[in-house]
């Protein structure tokens, strides 16, 4: 096991998602994430979340708000306590299969000029699912929302459309398509969902911390185009997977 996951700290926004938040953190407390840093902040949740974490995960940090404050704020405030070297923006709704935090934290480990990374993220069928981008702008957001990535989920899909329909779908489009044909490999791309987003404490200090003014939704999208602007890199890797149940946190 990488010795960085011991610097790993991972910041959880919950908002009414108790079932699926104990189903997150009992994933991480079976896989590496055991031994990260875990924060959690509670949107003021009315399922009884916060108190089911205090119950069932005494060990894990909880920070209970008073109001439901959006999630950049949200996720703002974990970062902020957080004293990890990296700091891993995970969604409350996702199941973390084992090595992916290793994956990550090798890689930043391993790549001093990465500001962040994420790994593949996998719908609940096993499909992947569109989370990164090698073109900056909120086209990816609407892949989300619309579920295109179902739409084009398998591998042998994605890669005759990317070998012989590529320049009939425009840039933007092969720049979605790019990463998830990328044979295994690490792919730098310029988005990347904060569903799965493991920073660099170093970058984060230098660049700052989510913008508030985004109540929820693009505050990833902006705040990957700052990294970059600073000179940090994102990248894709696909040899680490989590399963994310889109549009239910």
């Amino acid at each position: 096991m990488h010795p960085q996951l011991a610097r790993v700290s991972i910041v959880i926004v919950s908002y009414n998602t108790r079932g699926l938040l104990r189903d997150c953190l009992n994933s991480l407390m079976s896989t590496e994430g055991r031994i990260c840093e875990v924060i959690v902040v509670d949107n003021c949740s009315t399922d009884g979340s916060a108190d089911m974490m205090a119950s069932e995960f005494p060990d894990i940090r909880l920070i209970r708000n008073a109001q439901n404050c959006g999630f950049a704020k949200a996720t703002n405030q974990g970062m902020k306590v957080a004293k990890g070297n990296y700091i891993l923006l995970l969604n409350s709704d996702t199941i973390v299969h084992p090595n992916a935090l290793e994956a990550m934290a090798a890689f930043m480990h391993a790549n001093a000029l990465v500001g962040g990374v994420a790994c593949k993220l996998l719908n609940d069928d096993g499909t992947i699912q569109a989370s990164v981008s090698r073109r900056p702008g909120a086209m990816l957001l609407l892949f989300r929302l619309l579920g295109v990535s179902r739409l084009i989920s398998g591998d042998r899909a994605r890669r005759w459309l990317a070998r012989y329909a590529g320049f009939l779908l425009g840039q933007t489009i092969r720049s979605y398509l790019a990463p998830y044909v990328a044979n295994g490999m690490p792919v730098e791309v310029e988005n990347v969902s904060a569903a799965c987003l493991m920073l660099r404490k170093h970058a984060v200090n230098q660049v700052g911390f989510l913008d508030e003014r985004f109540f929820m939704y693009l505050e990833d999208v902006d705040y990957c185009l700052r990294l970059r602007q600073a000179g940090w890199k994102l990248y894709y890797l696909p040899n680490g997977e989590i399963v994310h149940i889109s549009g239910r946190s």
